[in-house]
């Protein structure tokens, strides 16, 4: 009995020792080898099986912890409920992309909840942070490594579109990854972050990303630093920073010749969206008045989610219906926000918010949840 006790202790002890790290290193290890597939078109299912594994591990863990995680397990078989509803409108229903992307959905809730219930300890969290603030200046590293070297993979897009990402899979994850590196830095270290050579890595780093997100973040979370320490000139820094975005907008839109010819051929808003706007119009809103039932509407159902249009509130509903979709946004925001938030750091995740509106992608791409807890962890051990 005393032998069992002391095993789960240890257990315990490991958990939230190594448990964060080794999912960090692993998932950035295997999102760039699934980079480097897709860029030599290549396929492998090696990646999905082993979030997979993850994924069911870290729920055998929260049942562990039942008593501590009860309400998010209820919400998770809400959750399920709600998609197998959706899906037995389908035909076929409970196809194989359908379970993976409800695992996607899933898994940061998931991992929200098991970190939760197995806080990484002091030790953990300072080699945690210690090699996140490095992947930024190894990352860069490799980036104009790959400049220099022609280095394909080291592409933000498969194209001739600008954008250097590194490791990091897709413009999506650089978009999020970079701006949660920027509040990182800011919420842990203050207004001294300023003066870290390794915050400037990642400016540059998100400069040289490529994404229109990307920069809407850096020009309001530049802005919400000003405001912050220079609160008595808040008269004049309001109608700046209208201004600089106002001016940022009009450059990229139309003074950058890629986005400027996107805008004279399909209009503004493709120009600003990167078609997304067309991706709604064309594919996922006849989806949903050729297919969907009433029932539908409440509790989601897609045979197809590529046709979703990659603006990812509506991708949201898109999937779960409007009663799924609430109780997961209430899930995910429970899960993540257990802690108190002054107003920097609410306008720093409403800035987030505004991001994701523009992009997608961000509830369902894996390592995003990662990112997130870096800034999360930086609130919670401000040195500030």
């Amino acid at each position: 009995m005393q032998s069992n006790h002391l095993q789960r202790i240890s257990i315990s002890t490991f958990l939230k020792r190594w448990a964060l790290l080794f999912v960090l290193v692993s998932f950035i290890v295997i999102e760039f080898y699934s980079k480097y597939l897709r860029y030599s078109n290549n396929t492998s299912d090696f990646q999905k099986g082993f979030k997979g594994v993850v994924l069911i591990v870290m729920l055998f863990g929260l049942l562990l912890n039942y008593k501590s995680s009860k309400r998010l397990i209820f919400l998770l078989a809400s959750l399920f409920g709600t998609f197998l509803i959706g899906q037995f409108t389908l035909d076929p229903a409970f196809a194989y992309s359908n379970w993976l992307t409800f695992g996607r959905f899933v898994l940061p809730l998931v991992f929200f909840g098991f970190f939760a219930s197995y806080p990484t300890d002091k030790r953990g969290v300072q080699t945690f942070l210690m090699l996140f603030e490095w992947f930024f200046v190894i990352n860069l590293a490799f980036v104009l490594a790959g400049i220099l070297a022609d280095w394909y993979v080291v592409h933000t897009y498969m194209g001739d579109r600008f954008g250097y990402n590194g490791f990091l899979v897709t413009s999506a994850t650089a978009s999020y990854a970079f701006f949660a590196a920027l509040g990182y830095y800011y919420f842990h270290y203050g207004i001294a972050a300023l003066k870290q050579w390794r915050f400037w890595v990642v400016v540059a780093g998100s400069v040289l990303a490529g994404t229109k997100s990307l920069y809407l973040g850096m020009v309001l979370f530049g802005f919400l630093i000003l405001f912050d320490h220079y609160k008595k000139y808040w008269k004049f820094l309001l109608p700046a920073g209208a201004l600089c975005l106002l001016g940022a907008l009009y450059i990229l839109l139309y003074q950058v010749p890629e986005f400027a010819q996107i805008r004279e051929q399909e209009g503004f808003w493709a120009a600003l969206l990167s078609y997304r706007d067309q991706l709604l119009v064309n594919q996922t809103l006849p989806y949903v008045t050729d297919n969907w039932q009433w029932s539908n509407y409440f509790f989601g159902g897609v045979s197809d989610f590529s046709l979703r249009s990659q603006l990812d509130l509506i991708d949201l509903f898109f999937f779960w219906g409007f009663f799924g979709g609430l109780i997961y946004l209430f899930t995910y925001l429970k899960t993540y926000f257990d802690f108190k938030l002054t107003w920097p750091q609410l306008a720093y995740f409403l800035i987030l918010g505004l991001m994701v509106l523009f992009a997608g992608n961000f509830f369902i791409y894996t390592s995003i949840p990662l990112f997130l807890l870096f800034v999360k962890l930086a609130i919670t051990t401000q040195k500030s």
